[in-house]
């Protein structure tokens, strides 16, 4: 199994939170990142203190994706697709 990078992690929570537009707690946002409880939290610290994330005022234990986490979702996925052209499988 490769191991997936920082990138790909975070862009793995926002698409878990995008999916649940109500919010999602610690545990489920865990589930579908498929990364432990402990390491979810630094992440999801980061995504906050970046703008990209933020607790849900009615709940704080429900977590939701904002504007600026589905524009940086969106140019993530870009830039993959990008990237993707100078793979070393495209080589003529």
């Amino acid at each position: 199994m490769k191991k997936r990078t920082r990138y790909e992690i975070l862009a793995t929570i926002l698409e878990v939170l995008k999916r649940h537009p109500r919010g999602c707690r610690l545990t489920r946002l865990s589930y579908g990142a498929e990364i432990p409880n402990d390491r979810t939290r630094k992440f999801l610290d980061i995504l906050i203190s970046n703008g990209l994330v933020m607790p849900s005022i009615e709940d704080a234990s429900l977590y939701l994706i904002t504007e600026r986490g589905e524009d940086f979702l969106e140019t993530y996925y870009k830039m993959i697709s990008f990237l993707d052209l100078f793979d070393d499988d495209h080589e003529t």
